[in-house]
């Protein structure tokens, strides 16, 4: 599976197995809708873990500085909830590539924290994650916590989670956060890096990302009930505001990078607390 990241999608999947009966329902068109916009998302556009794994080839190092810290009691709003849940997807992609697996066991414990604080509980998976994050140094530990990854990707049933306007919000707000944090890890990276040729590559290779995300929104300009379960105008404002700052060269360069950095920093600062 490509796009924007198979294992955000997995996050994103384990919804297929929950209820999501008292949920607010939308219409079959709507849901048919968003099932080929996600679809066409995860075909088309670049994969994160993949711009990841060019860092870490290209000497980048893992800096738990920049990641987002984990607190899951800072975030009580449900569409605050929404977010962190794509920041710290983000962050364990980042963490698993660079084979963190004590932050990745952490992020994965607090993603499933916060699905069960929106209503979509997963006890199973929350408890593999804590047992992974208790066992990590011990013999086995890495594979185990590689597994658990995999469980998460290898479902793909994920549709199931559009029966609903609750499950819909969580998509447009989670893969929101989630390119969101990957493009400010990369200009991070990109910053420290003196705008090394690889590591500015690998930012402007998310304009991808950015792009797909703003046609998926337009798709449903004239769709009242996308609007009214999802953030759909706040969210294509921002990311308006960053494909402006991308421009229409191929590459992206340093005083292009320094533009960008700061806008998403200030995106950021909004949904990290």
């Amino acid at each position: 599976m490509s796009g924007l990241n198979k294992s955000m999608l997995g996050v994103l999947i384990l919804m297929a197995t929950i209820s999501l009966a008292q949920a607010v329902e939308i219409s079959d068109a709507l849901r048919t809708r968003t099932e080929k916009a996600i679809t066409r998302i995860e075909t088309e556009g670049p994969e994160l873990g993949f711009i990841m794994a060019a860092l870490r080839e290209a000497n980048a190092s893992y800096m738990p500085e920049i990641v987002a810290p984990i607190d899951v009691t800072k975030y009580q709003d449900p569409e605050a909830q929404r977010l962190i849940i794509g920041v710290y997807q983000m962050d364990l992609t980042y963490a698993a590539t660079f084979d963190q697996r004590q932050a990745t066991a952490q992020y994965g414990q607090a993603i499933y924290e916060l699905f069960d604080k929106l209503g979509f509980p997963n006890p199973e998976l929350a408890k593999q994650y804590r047992e992974a994050l208790q066992n990590i140094d011990l013999p086995g530990g890495e594979e185990r916590l590689r597994e658990l990854i995999k469980k998460q990707d290898a479902n793909e049933d994920w549709k199931s989670m559009l029966r609903s306007g609750d499950g819909l919000d969580l998509v447009v707000d989670g893969l929101f956060a989630y390119i969101i944090e990957g493009v400010y890890l990369t200009c991070e990276m990109a910053t420290l890096s003196d705008y090394d040729p690889t590591f500015l590559k690998c930012v402007s290779d998310l304009k991808g990302s950015f792009i797909l995300f703003q046609e998926l929104l337009a798709e449903y300009d004239d769709d009242p009930d996308f609007a009214a379960v999802t953030a759909a105008s706040k969210r294509g404002l921002a990311i308006q505001e960053i494909l402006t700052q991308f421009g229409d060269a191929a590459e992206i360069t340093p005083v292009g990078v320094k533009k960008l950095r700061p806008l998403v920093a200030a995106i950021r600062k909004g949904i990290v607390q």
